[in-house]
């Protein structure tokens, strides 16, 4: 795919403009870019000050970080002149966020991948494998198939 390079995502990109500045305050830096698949890896930090009385990431703040992945993963692929923002989002938060592993079985081997509270983990598409909780206790996860 050839990428607009005057499309305000890669203006950013190239230090032509500055970044949003929800970025900075979710600590977010952007890890990897593939605008042929539409997939952003970013990762976040899980700030104490983004916490709960009990100590789990506040769900706005998950919210955000996610908004924050989708929106640049879409972004790339733009053109100059082209802006999506985002209209609704709607999350439903089963349990608290928690850092963990999982457990890949891929066509190479099993690995373990560990899992920290804002830090995103990808995979491209069309690659096979299995997600398994490698936890000894209940873990969940968000998994985004972009189309």
């Amino acid at each position: 795919m050839d990428v607009d390079r005057e499309a305000f995502f890669w203006q950013m990109r190239d230090g032509k403009l500055p970044a949003p500045r929800v970025a900075a305050t979710l600590g977010m830096v952007i890890t990897k870019v593939s605008a042929e698949d539409g997939v952003v890896e970013a990762d976040f930090e899980g700030k104490p000050e983004f916490t709960n009385p009990v100590g789990n990431v506040q769900g706005g703040i998950l919210a955000a970080m996610l908004d924050d992945t989708m929106g640049p993963a879409l972004a790339c692929q733009l053109r100059a002149g082209e802006f999506a923002p985002t209209l609704n989002l709607n999350i439903s938060f089963l349990k608290p966020a928690k850092p963990g592993k999982l457990r890949l079985e891929e066509p190479e081997g099993v690995r373990e991948v560990e899992l920290h509270v804002g830090v995103s983990y990808s995979r491209l598409k069309g690659v096979t494998h299995n997600v398994i909780n490698a936890n000894a206790y209940e873990f969940r996860f968000v998994e985004i198939e972009l189309k």
